[in-house]
């Protein structure tokens, strides 16, 4: 009996390409799905806290057919308080980190493998989004900003300077310790999940 592999086993760079080619597509695909779950956040919040016009669209088209947003949320900041304000600026992330805690709740009382590989992909999109918005505030130069920019973190740090009055570098290093105080703390959960899974 021949020891060669079988004619339709694919080799071992065939199996990294294909395996490549799909994280790379589940990233799109989580990616989309993250966006848009932010974008609705943004869009429920304003709603709830008083802005009876805002809206969500999946996409949006230029007049001449070019992409205009993915994921897109119109919501109008006269209409809303200052802490509804605030509220909207947290809220795409607040939902894409609830949907990332939801994914890891639903794993560990799985022990790990219920969370395929689509869902793990997905919770550090998530995990990314957290991080992506925290450093967009902490490099914002809130101090030259007169309004709300549609950035949401330099917005969130720029309505908590002008509503408390504390000086900008001390709401960012607040926030900067609290920004690694919680990646800390979510990393170490994915990667207890990881493990439980591994474990099966």
């Amino acid at each position: 009996m021949s020891n060669a592999p079988s004619a339709n086993r694919p080799s071992t760079p065939t199996r990294l390409l294909t395996k490549g080619v799909l994280y790379v597509l589940a990233g799109l695909v989580a990616l989309f799905v993250m966006i848009n779950v932010h974008e609705i956040g943004h869009t429920v919040l304003a709603r709830l806290l008083g802005d009876a016009r805002a809206t969500y669209a999946l996409y949006r088209l230029h007049p001449d057919g070019r992409l205009a947003c993915i994921g897109c949320n119109v919501y109008h900041e006269e209409a809303l308080s200052w802490a509804g304000n605030v509220a909207v600026a947290l809220g795409g992330v607040l939902f894409t980190q609830g949907l990332a805690w939801g994914l890891l709740r639903y794993a560990q009382q799985g022990k790990g493998h219920r969370c395929g590989f689509f869902c793990k992909i997905l919770i550090g999109v998530c995990g990314f989004d957290a991080l992506f918005q925290g450093l967009q505030g902490l490099l914002a130069d809130i101090g030259r900003q007169t309004g709300l920019m549609r950035v949401d973190m330099a917005d969130f740090l720029w309505l908590l300077s002008e509503g408390t009055g504390l000086p900008d570098a001390t709401l960012k290093v607040g926030f900067g310790l609290a920004l690694l105080l919680y990646l800390g703390w979510f990393a170490s959960t994915f990667r207890k999940v990881r493990q439980l899974r591994r474990g099966m």
